[in-house]
């Protein structure tokens, strides 16, 4: 073969044989060329969090900081990083201690980044940890209104039940074992509601490391009117005299209560739980008095008041203990009528 034949031969060999091998080649020296031409200056990352990957039965006391990142990239990546196209990922030890804080130290190995981002550097990259023992509670639900509001006038929320009654909450322990009860969202109300409704409402999560089921709850809101008035009748009456002196109640009967409260606190009376008597201890001298009874509600954290109390007026004749009386007896006080 001749110089001719031979160059045509290397000549075919070299362009034509494979030749979509080469072109692939080729296309990817070109875009290697760009990456490393196009990469190089650096862009911060901000806010980027931080996942801790624990053991059971171990949890965060406080959220762990979020992290910023000095990367190099190249120019169509750079362009679409922020914090939510990076994670950072720590790992505890199988038993971490829980109850003193410890650190980490974080690095490149830590990140899950897009291809073709480095890291150049890391802001903090030490960062402490607080672990605690998961605690586990059932704690009461308290609704919650919001200021201002309130419902149709002369209306008022008697009471609110919850299905379920009670929240789960589990987190460290020292933010759990404190919390007496757990909040709801605001439930709404306003000046057209006279009803009793139902409302199915959020709760309110009391920190962001702990977890609350269920995430909502069924409110059941009584609503009743703010007050009625109730008649109580047949109330015996009680004399209380002055040291030393003694008295009779000289006009009959029994004696009658105006109760003013809402309908929910009239259902808990009974005549039990009123004293109406009179008070004697200023009258000193002997005689016939008319005088104005007086009563009180003993039932303890009672939202009741008293209206009118009938008779208005009572007739009693007062008169001094005799020496003899007096030593047997110094006083008559709480006599029946």
């Amino acid at each position: 073969m001749n110089r001719r034949g031979l160059f045509a031969s290397f000549l075919h060999r070299l362009f034509v044989r494979n030749f979509r091998d080469k072109l692939l080649a080729v296309a990817l020296a070109l875009c290697l060329y760009g990456l490393l031409h196009s990469s190089g200056e650096s862009v911060p990352v901000t806010d980027i969090p931080i996942k801790v990957e624990l053991p059971e039965n171990v949890v965060l006391r406080d959220v762990p900081p979020t992290v910023t990142l000095e990367v190099s990239a190249v120019q169509n990546v750079r362009d679409r990083l922020n914090n939510r196209s990076i994670t950072c990922t720590v790992t505890a030890p199988p038993n971490p201690p829980t109850d003193v804080p410890f650190g980490v130290t974080l690095s490149a190995r830590n990140f899950h980044l897009p291809v073709g981002v480095t890291v150049k550097s890391i802001t903090p990259q030490r960062i402490t940890l607080h672990l605690e023992a998961l605690v586990t509670r059932q704690v009461p639900i308290e609704p919650q209104f919001n200021i201002g509001e309130s419902p149709a006038p002369g209306f008022r929320v008697a009471s609110v039940r919850f299905m379920p009654e009670t929240a789960e909450i589990d987190g460290p322990a020292s933010l759990v074992k404190p919390l007496q009860a757990v909040r709801t969202m605001p439930i709404p109300l306003d000046d057209s509601i006279s009803e009793s409704f139902q409302y199915t409402v959020p709760l309110r999560k009391p920190g962001d490391t702990l977890s609350l089921r269920p995430a909502t709850v069924l409110a059941n809101v009584t609503i009743e009117r703010s007050s009625e008035r109730q008649t109580v009748r047949g109330l015996p009456l009680r004399l209380i005299p002055g040291r030393r002196m003694t008295a009779e109640r000289l006009t009959p009967g029994t004696m009658q209560l105006e109760i003013i409260a809402p309908p929910s606190e009239l259902a808990k009376l009974s005549a039990d739980d009123f004293f109406v008597y009179l008070d004697l201890t200023d009258y000193t001298e002997p005689g016939e008095f008319d005088v104005a009874p007086r009563a009180v509600i003993t039932a303890p954290d009672c939202k009741a008041r008293i209206g009118l109390i009938s008779p208005s007026s009572v007739r009693v004749r007062i008169r001094k203990l005799s020496d003899k009386e007096a030593g047997t007896d110094a006083t008559v006080a709480n006599r029946k009528p």
